[in-house]
């Protein structure tokens, strides 16, 4: 995650392992204004990548969402990614005394199908209710 117009975001590098040349760099975003962190990205051995990330957006009033997104090894452009599940409010309590806050972003995962190269699945924080936070699991594919 990196600072993309003021705002966290997450950042991919290509990388052809047989030259050790970058292929190709860029950014995972929902919006020019939104914080996007707490990202998970895999690949198969077609060069096809899998990525989901956490994103917030106050400024417009969305809650934290479970993004998801991937790339295609011919594709040219990345996409935003969808929504895979918005948060029905945000975390108010302090549950944490080690830390003094409500934690997030301790885990967020991509694994390929071992059935199927062209599938994979995504596990990322979600939050259930002001005071409860739980994990979205969803598959996604080519």
């Amino acid at each position: 995650t990196i600072n993309l117009f003021g705002f966290p975001s997450a950042f991919f590098y290509r990388i052809n392992t047989s030259t050790n040349a970058l292929k190709q760099s860029g950014f995972y975003y929902a919006s020019k204004t939104s914080d996007d962190f707490n990202a998970s990205i895999t690949a198969n051995a077609a060069g096809n990548c899998f990525v989901t990330w956490t994103s917030t957006d106050a400024s417009v009033g969305v809650n934290a969402q479970v993004r998801l997104s991937g790339k295609l090894s011919a594709d040219a452009q990345i996409t935003a990614g969808t929504a895979g599940f918005t948060s029905p409010t945000f975390l108010t309590g302090n549950f944490d005394p080690g830390f003094g806050i409500q934690r997030w972003g301790d885990y967020s995962a991509v694994t390929l199908d071992p059935s199927n190269e062209a599938t994979a699945w995504l596990v990322n924080e979600k939050i259930n209710s002001s005071s409860l936070w739980g994990s979205r699991i969803i598959t996604i594919g080519f």
